[in-house]
């Protein structure tokens, strides 16, 4: 009987993935743990001054009862220390995960792998009525409300398409956690598709996406230039992102310019 190898490289990965979702959070600061609503999740990556605009943000825009946490899955330990300080002082949930097998790897394995260790660990456990992911350079900037979207949907966001295949970019994912008992739920990327796509295979390629509310998303002008990563930012209905808040791509002045934008919604 013929059987398929998996490549060495392909195989060390695997083991990387499972030793690394095995482990439970380095540190847990938790100001609110009761059974939860609605969780929302943020995955921070070393950047504080976007963490705490969207946590006042989050409090005077977004009018459901939710509940916030920070996992931070920064490479650096002084923007670690600075994000972890933000979240105490906000009285905001803080969670570091063990250190990420793919954090030295662009932006969308250790993205997928930290949103894989945020639901195992940190979902799961909750079973909460409704969760969702967010970036953290998402932001609403006028009154808006994430559960009047899943009222007749059992999941809501930003639709990406790549070649035949679609699915909830998990930069602004949300769900009826009843409707994913029973899936499998894989935030990696794989050929074709990035972060989040690999959830097409079991859910969303048979979920009909007419169903979703309309998110009207517009690319905006943050300063002269084209550069997607350093000059634009998207405006998604009640919300803004403004792209590239962990530089993969160089953006000297990129924080600067965001928070004269954010400014005017505070």
């Amino acid at each position: 009987m013929f059987k398929m190898r998996i490549p060495f490289k392909r195989q060390i990965r695997y083991i990387k993935i499972y030793l690394y979702l095995s482990k439970s959070a380095k540190e847990e600061i938790l100001f609110k743990n009761e059974k939860p609503i609605f969780d929302i999740v943020s995955i921070a990556f070393n950047n504080e001054i976007v963490i705490k605009y969207q946590i006042s943000l989050l409090k005077k825009y977004l009018t459901d009862n939710f509940i916030y946490t920070v996992i931070d899955n920064s490479s650096n330990s002084d923007k670690q220390q600075k994000i972890r300080e933000v979240c105490i002082n906000h009285k905001v949930n803080y969670i570091k995960p063990p250190k990420n097998p793919f954090q030295d790897e662009l932006g969308s394995g250790s993205h997928g792998t930290a949103l894989n260790w945020a639901f195992k660990h940190f979902i799961k456990p909750r079973h909460p009525k409704y969760f969702g992911f967010i970036d953290h350079d998402i932001f609403p900037i006028s009154k808006t409300s994430i559960l009047s979207n899943l009222s007749n949907s059992e999941i809501y966001g930003k639709v990406d398409t790549r070649g035949n295949k679609w699915y909830l970019w998990p930069g602004f994912c949300f769900f009826s956690f009843q409707f994913l008992l029973g899936k499998k739920i894989d935030f990696m990327p794989e050929k074709g598709v990035d972060t989040g796509g690999k959830i097409w295979n079991s859910i969303y390629y048979k979920f009909d996406k007419n169903l979703i509310p309309n998110l009207s998303v517009k690319c905006e002008q943050l300063q002269p230039g084209e550069n997607m990563a350093t000059d634009c930012y998207e405006t998604m209905g009640d919300w803004i992102h403004t792209i590239n808040a962990s530089e993969c791509i160089s953006a000297p002045h990129k924080n600067e310019l965001v928070t004269n934008l954010l400014n005017k919604y505070l």
